[in-house]
């Protein structure tokens, strides 16, 4: 019953936009690495990797978190990892209590595509 369900919903999505979607360039993603500068593009990333994995404490070492704001439901700071793209400069988390929820909690992380309030309606039938 929810695989049919969810199978329509997606495929109405989908084709809500399908005539927006366009080719978009393969991309590597070198750009987010900060510091890191390559010349190629194949093993020399490989080796940058191998690099990062072995220093990983200071890879995923954050910096301070700043610009934290609180309302009770809605969480928001700045990203402590640089990023070209302004849309993933703000992080936003939005709470929703539940009484029977004794202590657990579940995370919903919204897909890659997703609207903003794409997720409001899955975390209130979870709720």
């Amino acid at each position: 019953m929810l695989r049919e369900f969810f199978h329509h919903w997606e495929l109405s999505i989908f084709e809500d936009d399908a005539a927006d979607r366009c080719p978009q360039a393969f991309g590597w993603g070198l750009e987010n690495l900060g510091d890191v500068k390559l010349e190629g593009k194949g093993s020399e990333l490989v080796e940058v990797a191998a690099a990062l994995r072995a220093g990983s404490e200071n890879f995923y070492r954050t910096k301070e978190i700043t610009g934290v704001t609180f309302d009770g439901t809605r969480l928001a700071f700045d990203s402590p990892f640089p990023s070209p793209d302004i849309e993933v400069q703000r992080v936003s988390a939005r709470l929703f209590e539940s009484p029977s929820a004794e202590g657990r909690a579940i995370v919903v992380v919204p897909q890659w595509n997703a609207d903003k309030g794409s997720m409001v309606q899955a975390c209130n039938i979870l709720n």
